[in-house]
């Protein structure tokens, strides 16, 4: 079963995939874990930035550049971008809904703008005015 990362519930779901897990009916079954909305990264950080209350000028690069920084930063002890997420980035990441999802686990998804705040907010409300 392959999984990926998912916002909110994690403790359920985790359960959930334990019990598929267990089910020997679904050995070798992969699970598309996604939903319910599409963003695109840029989409992502701009809400991150709202939700903090900050503001950046967001550049597109194109991944010819990317991948030169990237290489770059990799002789960094700790690399901001690496060529792996550079090769991550360059394929969109969506579900094809072919596959088992939350469905079939009776799971129903959340939507980033409700849960990202809980997250945001849970780690530093000071920093996060007027949500909630």
């Amino acid at each position: 079963m392959t999984t990926v990362s998912v916002f909110g519930g994690t403790g359920f779901l985790g359960r959930r995939l334990v019990e598929r897990l267990a089910d020997r009916g679904t050995a070798g079954q992969t699970h598309e874990l996604a939903g319910p909305g599409v963003y695109t990264l840029r989409e992502m950080v701009s809400f991150a930035l709202r939700l903090i209350g900050k503001r950046r000028l967001l550049v597109p690069l194109p991944f010819a550049v990317a991948g030169i920084q990237a290489r770059l930063f990799e002789f960094l002890p700790s690399p901001p971008l690496t060529t792996s997420q550079v090769d991550l980035l360059r394929v969109d990441n969506l579900a094809s809904g072919a596959l088992p999802g939350f469905r079939d686990l009776d799971i129903r998804p959340q939507a980033l703008e409700d849960i990202v705040p809980t997250y945001i907010l849970d780690r530093d409300q000071s920093r996060t005015p007027g949500l909630r």
